[in-house]
């Protein structure tokens, strides 16, 4: 668990701080969520002055925020003491939104997978590159978790589709590594 601070100082500039990166091996429940922070706050001497909490929407998480009501006694009783995650909702809308472009996005998503995991056929897409006159490289991450991934994704395949195009479509009138390492 990660807990970043983040402020308004004496001059009106915004600060952060990472104040405590925790590994979390205990049962992810509110109380113990709730626990840990309240330690973690103690140990700076921030319990009474949090103004919001910035969660995902995880369950526990969520209701771990009637707790830290509790036990820190926020400003204003706490009304906006739990703000969600504006991120999370962001990334869930854009998710939810490349359910409908999947069709498009999957077979690109199944060759980039199908060229990183097969070492012999990484390697030959190499020397594919070399012999068209470009530099082989590594694909951006299509994570689901972050936003914006895919675009990048896509973005970092864009000048190597027609090279892909003609990699993946020798490699599939060749059938030699389709079926060699599966």
């Amino acid at each position: 668990m990660g807990i970043t601070c983040h402020w308004i100082d004496n001059a009106w500039n915004i600060q952060k701080l990472l104040l405590a990166y925790r590994c979390f091996n205990d049962p992810h429940t509110a109380q113990n969520i709730s626990h840990l922070m309240f330690i973690i706050l103690e140990k700076y001497c921030l319990t009474s002055k949090i103004f919001s909490i910035s969660f995902d929407n995880a369950s526990a998480k969520t209701c771990s925020i009637d707790e830290l009501i509790r036990m820190c006694q926020p400003s204003i009783g706490g009304k906006f003491f739990h703000i969600r995650c504006t991120c999370h909702i962001f990334n869930l809308c854009v998710q939810d939104g490349l359910k409908s472009l999947e069709l498009y996005i999957k077979p690109l998503r199944s060759t980039i997978h199908y060229l990183w995991t097969h070492p012999q056929v990484m390697k030959q897409w190499g020397k594919f590159c070399k012999l068209n006159g470009m530099r082989a490289k590594r694909f951006a991450r299509d994570v689901p978790t972050r936003w914006n991934s895919t675009y990048n994704f896509l973005l970092s395949t864009f000048e190597y589709k027609d090279l892909l195009c003609g990699f993946f479509g020798q490699v599939q009138s060749s059938n030699i590594y389709l079926y060699a390492n599966q």
